[in-house]
């Protein structure tokens, strides 16, 4: 049972990651949104970025959007019947797909959750990405024979993806986290040091 029930699973994991990925294009054609209706730079006389704002009123009409289509894509699905033959409970490839099917049927709950999230990354000495991206969780329910589990399906939708160059600095000094150098033994190469 347990080989059946994650195959269902993998297959409810497909049917939701195409639900959602309907659901966000869709809000996203009908709003019209582009990545620059999302965050605003703002520069100095050098044009540079020295500061931003994220439109979270888009974001947020954005989400309830994305949860309707999501809504309304799910009960299109409905209850989803997966025949898994028996023969892949064997765990052999001869008789992969040999033998009667055990019904499962994938149920989806319609518990939508959407958060967005934000984030500035280095990479390079004067180069920032910064990104910001929706996290979709929906719930699906697996009803085989004899068991019953409910599944958490999650996606994550990139909505905006920039890298920002600034000014080089005149010194860099580089030192790493505790995570990066063993405590025992502190290899000076990996301290970076520019001027």
């Amino acid at each position: 049972m347990p080989t059946v029930l994650a195959m269902a699973e993998i297959r409810a994991k497909t049917i939701a990651s195409h639900a959602i990925g309907k659901a966000v294009k869709k809000s996203i054609q009908k709003q019209g949104l582009h990545s620059q209706d999302l965050v605003i730079y703002d520069y100095n006389d050098n044009q540079e970025i020295i500061s931003y704002s994220i439109n979270t009123i888009k974001i947020y009409e954005l989400s309830a959007e994305v949860i309707e289509e999501l809504a309304h894509e799910l009960d299109t699905i409905g209850e989803t019947v997966v025949s898994i033959p028996i023969g892949n409970v064997m765990k052999s490839q001869i008789f992969s797909n040999v033998g009667p099917s055990i019904k499962i049927e994938v149920i989806p709950i319609g518990t939508v959750h959407i958060d967005y999230g934000t984030s500035f990354i280095s990479t390079g000495i004067n180069q920032v990405n910064h990104r910001i991206w929706l996290e979709i969780d929906t719930e699906l329910q697996i009803v085989s024979p004899l068991k019953e589990n409910k599944i958490m399906v999650s996606q994550q939708f990139t909505l905006v993806d920039r890298v920002m160059r600034g000014t080089v600095p005149p010194h860099y000094i580089n030192i790493p986290s505790r995570s990066e150098v063993d405590d025992k033994y502190l290899d000076f190469n990996t301290f970076d040091f520019r001027y």
